[in-house]
């Protein structure tokens, strides 16, 4: 297996390459059709709205206010499941046609369709998009992100669980008005203290999402689908110069991702 960053050699057979691009270059597409046309159009609408009557001296308007930004709050978390779902259906559908393409059995590839996401076991999600693709699937993208993301949508979907307890391991920065059992909050000459009984993670339902943190998310997802354009395009034997033209971009694009994050999981 080649190492976890080393995209430059990897190489894929031509019914991969089929296979990825079939996948790949569709969710591109379909992630850029998203924002452009769903995300951006109505959160701008909404953060207009909550600017107008953060700035109106109309009594009302600060009722209003509260309603919208909780419109808000409920416009971005059903984003960001939508965004998981569609990274988590196109990754499974991708492995899913691989298998298929490499006749390893219908076994195999229900084992795919429910296998969960994890770095660890055999039956993992993780462990067969290894097997299909000779490469860690933390190779491709940021992991770390897809991480998060994968935690977030499985939080939103079940609540206050497994995935809520390692969402706030990995983000803790995300429940911006939590404190952890035993802290003190001054108050004047005083200090009211958080009992150490309280419990020790905090409700998904306190969660404070930023559209900064759906950008990652969505950022991210398309890093990964342009690492897998980039190794399908650069495994083939002959390229052309338009072929040689796009690596490049995408090796410049990566190597500037850092610098062009909007958010930082802590």
């Amino acid at each position: 297996m080649k190492p976890p960053s080393d995209l430059e050699t990897l190489r894929w057979s031509s019914s991969d390459n089929s296979v990825v691009a079939l996948t790949a270059i569709n969710a591109l597409f379909t992630l850029k059709l998203y924002r452009e046309e769903v995300v951006d159009p109505a959160l701008d609408l909404l953060t207009a709205k909550l600017t107008e009557y953060d700035l109106s001296d109309q009594p009302e308007h600060a009722f209003a206010y509260e309603n919208i930004a909780d419109i808000h709050h409920s416009t971005l978390e059903g984003f960001l499941l939508t965004t998981q779902s569609m990274y988590e259906r196109g990754l499974r559908r991708m492995m899913v046609a691989a298998a298929a393409s490499k006749k390893l059995g219908n076994n195999k590839i229900e084992s795919i369709k429910k296998a969960q996401w994890t770095l660890k076991g055999s039956g993992g999600l993780q462990h067969h998009f290894e097997v299909l693709f000779d490469a860690s699937l933390a190779s491709f993208g940021v992991y770390n992100d897809l991480d998060v993301l994968q935690q977030i949508g499985s939080a939103l979907r079940h609540g206050d669980g497994p995935s809520a307890v390692k969402l706030h391991a990995l983000c803790p920065s995300l429940w911006k008005h939590w404190l952890p059992p035993g802290a003190e909050i001054p108050l004047g000459q005083r200090s009211i203290r958080v009992p150490s009984d309280a419990p020790s993670h905090p409700s998904i339902d306190v969660i404070t999402w930023t559209a900064e943190v759906l950008e990652q998310m969505m950022r991210s997802v398309q890093w990964f689908w342009e690492d897998m354009e980039f190794v399908r395009c650069n495994s083939f034997t002959s390229k052309t110069e338009s072929i040689d033209r796009m690596l490049d971009e995408l090796r410049a694009g990566r190597d500037v991702r850092e610098s062009n994050r909007v958010w930082w999981p802590g």
